[in-house]
């Protein structure tokens, strides 16, 4: 240990120093690694808004917020915000272990999301169990101005 942290009047100083210096680490997992942010689907027809799930802030989510009207308000509502990804772990350059639901299939599968080109593209690997079987589906960054669907 440095010889300044060892001082009495210092303890204290050290222990906040440390304390500060991994706050910012726990705070912001996937800001760091540049997965939040809105996501145009491989179709073009959507945008998806990865952020920190409501329910569990430790793992990572993607909401619909941006999609072609069907012509009926009670499902366009129904469908904005709707849980496109969920229960997604942070872990190095990756988000892995969740999901994620096909609206054509009405199915759930299981998803890593890898980076594509740091910022501007992603990688998806969709799959029923074992990664080395899936698909991979690719995603842009939506820089957009409008706002998002409305509830």
């Amino acid at each position: 240990m440095m010889k300044w942290l060892e001082t009495g009047k210092n303890k204290m100083n050290a222990g906040k120093f440390l304390l500060m210096s991994l706050i910012p680490f726990a705070l912001v997992p996937a800001q760091a690694a540049g997965f939040s942010g809105w996501w145009r689907t491989e179709d073009n027809d959507s945008i998806v808004s990865i952020e920190t799930c409501v329910d569990a802030p430790e793992r990572f989510c993607g909401y619909l917020v941006k999609f072609d009207s069907t012509g009926n308000d009670a499902l366009d509502n129904q469908l904005c915000r709707a849980p496109i990804l969920g229960d997604l772990n942070a872990v190095g350059e990756s988000l892995t272990g969740g999901w994620i639901y096909d609206p054509e299939t009405d199915k759930v599968y299981s998803v890593t999301i890898r980076k594509k080109k740091p910022g501007q593209a992603i990688h998806l690997r969709v799959y029923e169990g074992r990664e080395i079987f899936g698909e991979t589906i690719h995603w842009t960054r939506y820089e957009g101005s409008d706002g998002e669907c409305r509830k």
